[in-house]
């Protein structure tokens, strides 16, 4: 499959300036204006009987290669300085010719994954999985030398032990372990556009589902551990502390009667930095992470009507930081978030 995006993005940001209001307006071009995506995917799965356990196997090859275009011309425009309280409307500046452009970054990746759901009886099971990726990637330059670049390949493991006590009911403990790409580094940073080196990202979770009538209820805690990357002092993005998620999420979807589906989910998340090897940085709230997470989506058919329908989403995320030097976290205050910093690799209901 291909896939091409072309994106000219020039959103207007308005940084306070001032503790009285006085802010500063400017809008920036996007690092990248086109991406083309050529991806593959092959999968086969079955289902055996072997000494007296079931087997649930699979086997995939899943890949891409991805081009990334920079336009020749980036960089933020400074539109113009005003108060909240007395609030200006800025002219439109000339923006950049988005389709004068360059590839600046290239990276190709490819897995196998190899599964087995092996049921010991029908209340335990076990999931026992691992991916072997491979990944290439590249930076290049406006005059299309190679800045940067880096081949590396490793295994992602993930494994499971589910517990049925009854039918509708599923607890689950989860261990994984996964290799993915690195963070690119911001527009303005000394290294704009750089892709880092590959991350390791480990995730511990202790689950619970139950089956109500057409309802499933669901909740989880994990632990989520990654490196964390940021513009520091030098303005260099890099790698430069500890990501560590503690969390709690809680969730309830399906049918609450015939014509009426709910998905909901409330999350709260301990998003912390550390190993920063700074007292201003280290502990403290991820940068943009709320601690609490709602949403809910309503979904309504007319039984009159057929065809006709309607929803309602409603979503609520508290406080987040804007900088890494935000207050130190309570630890007596979980945080919440409903989509996680990293991949999940959960047991399905079986």
């Amino acid at each position: 499959m291909r896939l091409a995006t072309r994106v000219d993005l020039h959103g207007p940001t308005n940084t306070i300036t001032s503790k009285t209001g006085a802010y500063t307006t400017t809008t920036a071009t996007t690092t990248y204006s086109l991406d083309t995506i050529v991806s593959n995917t092959v999968a086969l799965n079955g289902h055996t009987e072997l000494a007296g356990l079931s087997h649930d196997v699979f086997v995939s090859n899943t890949g891409f290669f991805w081009n990334r275009y920079t336009p020749f011309q980036t960089g933020a425009i400074t539109l113009g300085n005003a108060s909240i309280n007395d609030p200006l409307s800025f002219a439109k500046p000339p923006l950049p010719d988005f389709s004068n452009r360059y590839r600046s970054v290239n990276t190709v990746q490819q897995s196998i994954s190899v599964g087995d759901t092996i049921g010991f009886d029908k209340h335990w099971s076990t999931l026992l999985a691992a991916s072997q990726s491979w990944i290439h990637m590249e930076n290049y330059n406006k005059q299309g030398a190679t800045t940067s670049k880096y081949n590396t390949n490793g295994i992602s493991p993930t494994a499971s032990l589910i517990y049925k006590p009854l039918d509708n009911m599923t607890a689950y403990l989860t261990y994984a372990d996964s290799l993915q790409q690195g963070d690119n580094a911001p527009a303005g940073s000394a290294n704009a556009g750089d892709s880092l080196a590959p991350y390791r990202s480990k995730e511990s979770e202790l689950g619970y589902t139950v089956d109500v009538s057409q309802v499933t209820l669901g909740a989880a805690l994990y632990r989520i551990e990654r490196p964390y990357a940021y513009v520091g002092a030098n303005n260099v993005f890099a790698e430069q502390g500890q990501q560590v998620n503690r969390g709690l999420e809680l969730t309830a979807t399906g049918a609450v009667t015939r014509d009426l589906n709910i998905f909901t989910g409330i999350s709260l998340l301990d998003p912390r930095l550390f190993d920063t090897g700074s007292a201003s940085t280290s502990d403290k709230q991820i940068l943009g992470l709320s601690r609490v997470v709602f949403n809910a989506l309503l979904d309504y058919s007319v039984p009159a009507i057929a065809g006709l329908g309607f929803n309602i989403n409603m979503n609520y995320a508290s406080r987040r930081p804007g900088n890494l030097r935000t207050q130190t976290m309570s630890t007596a205050i979980p945080s919440l978030i409903s989509a996680r910093a990293t991949e999940r690799k959960l047991p399905a209901n079986q």
